[in-house]
């Protein structure tokens, strides 16, 4: 088979640190396949000279999993993210949280490995009054992220959140944030929308009451529904 017919093949992708590899031969194979994303190869399988010898042959298999920047992991939604890039993609994942967040940027210099960004990292109390520690993590950490996920252009998920809507009277749909919190979503939000022309690709979730497993340690915080549970 022709490795580059239609294009199909780029050798550009065959290469390690002790030289060359050279594609021998493609073929249909029952139990394996070559799977494409819109930006990477995920799994391949390759042949590389003097890994055989006479009609004795090894099989090289190679992957080329998408690597996840996971922040807010230890909370109750990236907790969920983390299981399931975990345990059901089976894909890696870097994790970072408000601890560690600002170290991270000012270290990490991969950037180009990052396939995709999770941001639910942020200092999610609603009732938290000082600003300025708000803005640190909402407004400030998240900006800087952003400005690396445009300089990478890695496609971004991020989580905002009904709050920006506040207390709406009938038939009106405004904006309204109820406190300091869903105002430093709503600036992101807005920061989005003044840069929306230079992602890659970024998604905005603004969540209303999430509930489910793993909110025990959120105390007062907790949604709604968990609440109620524990009440009946």
């Amino acid at each position: 088979v022709d490795p580059s017919q239609d294009g199909i093949w780029d050798e550009d992708y065959v290469a390690d640190s002790e030289g060359p590899w050279e594609v021998i031969h493609l073929a249909e194979m029952k139990y394996n396949r070559m799977i494409f994303y819109p930006d990477s190869v995920l799994h391949g399988a390759y042949d590389k000279p003097g890994f055989f010898e006479g009609d004795n042959y090894r099989l090289v298999q190679v992957f080329f999993l998408p690597l996840h920047l996971l922040t807010g992991y230890e909370g109750f939604i990236g907790s969920h993210f983390l299981r399931v890039i975990e345990e059901e993609l089976r894909e890696p994942v870097i994790c970072i949280d408000k601890k560690d967040g600002w170290k991270f940027l000012s270290k990490f210099d991969d950037w180009e490995k990052i396939y995709l960004i999770i941001h639910n990292g942020a200092m999610s109390s609603t009732t938290e009054k000082n600003w300025m520690t708000i803005a640190h993590y909402n407004q400030d950490f998240t900006a800087h992220l952003f400005a690396k996920a445009i300089e990478y252009q890695i496609p971004v998920k991020y989580a905002s959140s009904a709050s920006v809507y506040g207390n709406q009277k009938k038939n009106r749909k405004l904006i309204n944030p109820l406190n300091q919190y869903a105002i430093s979503k709503l600036i992101i939000d807005y920061y989005v929308l003044d840069h929306i022309e230079n992602f890659k690709h970024i998604q905005g979730f603004r969540y209303f009451n999430v509930y489910g497993s793993g909110e025990e340690h959120k105390g007062d915080q907790a949604s709604p529904v968990s609440k109620f549970t524990k009440q009946v």
